[in-house]
């Protein structure tokens, strides 16, 4: 994953190619257009036939062979759309693995907040859909400490941590009622805890943070960023092992985002299965939101998820491919984001 200081400086070159070659939305227009048709996605709706006429910043077609006018834009991502300048930057942007927040977006492109926002999300969804049903599956009660900006669903006057926890007991109401939820397996393999016998060298590098971040928890309480000032850990991977030993029992957070040391508990058949490759994706999970969102909502967890799979997986989301995206994913209206809610247990990409 690139620096922040880098993945800054390209965003800017790609929007001054954009600015070059594509001033207006009318030519950005033409690039998808010229893109979708040198890969054969330009079709006449009626016929199928790809003798196509069309004048140059036009969204109509017509079909040479039956007559029939229509949108090339009909029935993709970008159905409907108006800032195509804006969408040609914003996939660009995803396929060079570079990150965005609306607001940045927004002053970047000159594109209204809203219209920003509408843009990136929607791009995330797409991404998000093309998980394949086989990604690994984890339970928000793991990156607790991202979910903190309110959300249609979060419940009037409560913590925007509530909608998590409100899952939570869905779940394990459902298990109660044995009625296994998705993605759960019977996969034995978690995460051990803590063990005291344990020799450093044969730990991997997330084991050992933990460990750290363990041996100074105590009954005085500590906040998140202490222990990374204290450790020289990253905020990252200190807010992974809390987490954790959280959800195991080993460690328990007040008002005030303190920390102190807590019993170990049992663990429960009704947790998700840990493998060490889940918890290093969901260190990189954490950074990756700390860096560039600062904190989020439980409603939209999912699509940050698939922003970071987009930005670490190169040979899937490499050149072109987001272009591509938007000539054959489906229409995502503005309902459609504003309904979005993240599943409960959400996906992730591993390896």
């Amino acid at each position: 994953m690139l620096s922040r200081e880098e993945n800054d400086q390209r965003l800017a070159k790609i929007w001054a190619d954009v600015q070059i070659y594509a001033p207006t939305d009318a030519m950005a227009q033409d690039v998808f257009y010229e893109y979708w048709k040198k890969l054969g996605m330009i079709l006449c709706p009626d016929c199928s036939s790809d003798n196509i006429r069309r004048v140059d910043g036009e969204r109509e077609c017509e079909c040479l062979d039956c007559g029939m006018t229509s949108w090339f834009t009909s029935g993709t991502l970008l159905s409907r759309v108006k800032l195509f300048k804006s969408y040609l930057a914003a996939s660009l942007l995803f396929e060079a693995g570079l990150t965005i927040s609306g607001p940045q977006f927004s002053k970047l492109t000159g594109t209204p907040q809203t219209s920003a926002y509408t843009i990136l999300r929607k791009f995330r969804m797409a991404i998000s859909n093309q998980m394949s049903s086989d990604a690994e599956q984890f339970s928000g009660q793991l990156v607790r400490l991202l979910i903190a900006k309110r959300t249609l669903e979060t419940p009037a006057n409560s913590h925007p941590f509530v909608e998590q926890e409100l899952i939570d007991e869905a779940l394990q109401n459902d298990l109660a009622n044995n009625i296994e939820p998705a993605g759960a397996s019977d996969d034995e393999n978690f995460v051990d805890g803590i063990n005291g016998d344990d020799q450093d060298e044969n730990l991997s590098e997330y084991e050992k943070v933990k460990k750290v971040v363990l041996s100074l928890l105590s009954d005085v309480g500590l906040t998140a960023d202490t222990i990374s000032l204290r450790t020289g850990f990253a905020i990252g991977k200190v807010t992974g092992s809390l987490s954790e030993l959280e959800l195991f029992g080993e460690a328990r957070v007040e008002p005030g985002g303190k920390y102190f040391k807590g019993a170990p508990a049992k663990q429960s058949q009704s947790q998700i299965p840990l493998t060490e490759t889940i918890i290093i994706a969901l260190t990189n999970f954490y950074e990756f939101v700390i860096e560039y969102f600062h904190r989020v909502g439980r409603k939209g967890l999912q699509t940050y998820v698939a922003a970071l799979w987009c930005t670490l997986d190169r040979e899937r989301w490499g050149r072109g491919s987001v272009m591509h995206l938007c000539g054959t994913h489906p229409p995502v209206t503005y309902r459609e984001i504003l309904n979005y809610v993240s599943p409960p247990l959400l996906n992730i990409i591993v390896g």
